[in-house]
């Protein structure tokens, strides 16, 4: 293994020999049984060391520069990790949030203060084990204070029913999205529960187009140049 005759190189990697002996390190251990491994480089040029001298980590990872290499293994990581920073900075966390990061607030913004709550909920998804070393139960606290917080600014807005973040979370919307559409139901005017039952298919369709037409984004501009334009039924 790590045939120095091999001198070929990987795109983004470098040497071929580094990146198998890392990969194949990467395969101590069991799967599904244990996630550590134990693995044992034996180089050409063996580097010595005494219990009583031993030899210093930098010295040693210069001795045997493959350890200081990237390997050909794929990065996993999580978009909670951004979520959970931003969380935890002085800065409004829904200002640069993406909708999935909205939806997952409401989600957890429902969840009870005591207990399982959403500090609780966020240090149990990988996100919150990539940041393991950050998440103490001083931490968690909080995260859920922070969702609370959130949560209650924003039910305060002119308008806003109590019920809004409920239903987010059962519709699977984010809140902003979820005051959109009852803003337009609003301006629309809303539906009794006696029309409403008499109402069929069509007229549901028809209050559905009616909605839609009333939330942001009211028009569509020309994004694409005439050649790059398929052709289809619609143009």
């Amino acid at each position: 293994m790590g045939d120095p005759r091999d001198t070929d190189e990987i795109p983004g990697l470098g040497s071929r020999v580094d990146a198998v002996i890392l990969n194949a390190f990467g395969r101590a251990g069991r799967p599904s049984y244990s996630n550590q491994g134990i693995a044992v480089l034996v180089p050409d040029r063996p580097v010595s060391a005494t219990t009583g001298h031993p030899k210093p980590s930098d010295a040693a990872l210069q001795a045997s520069s493959v350890l200081t290499k990237p390997d050909a293994g794929v990065a996993i990581g999580s978009p909670i990790v951004n979520f959970f920073d931003r969380m935890l900075a002085n800065a409004a966390p829904l200002v640069a949030a993406t909708g999935s990061e909205l939806s997952l607030t409401a989600q957890l913004a429902e969840q009870p203060i005591d207990g399982d709550h959403a500090g609780e909920v966020l240090r149990r998804t990988f996100g919150g084990y990539l940041r393991r070393n950050l998440f103490t139960p001083q931490v968690s606290i909080q995260i859920r204070d922070r969702l609370a917080l959130v949560k209650a600014e924003f039910l305060q807005q002119p308008g806003m029913p109590v019920w809004m973040n409920t239903a987010a979370t059962q519709a699977g919307f984010d809140i902003f999205r979820a005051s959109k559409i009852w803003a337009a139901l609003q301006q629309r005017g809303q539906i009794n529960r006696e029309f409403a039952e008499a109402m069929d298919v069509p007229a549901w369709l028809a209050l559905l187009f009616d909605t839609i037409q009333r939330l942001p984004p009211k028009h569509l501009t020309e994004y694409f140049a005439e050649n790059q334009v398929t052709p289809s039924v619609l143009t």
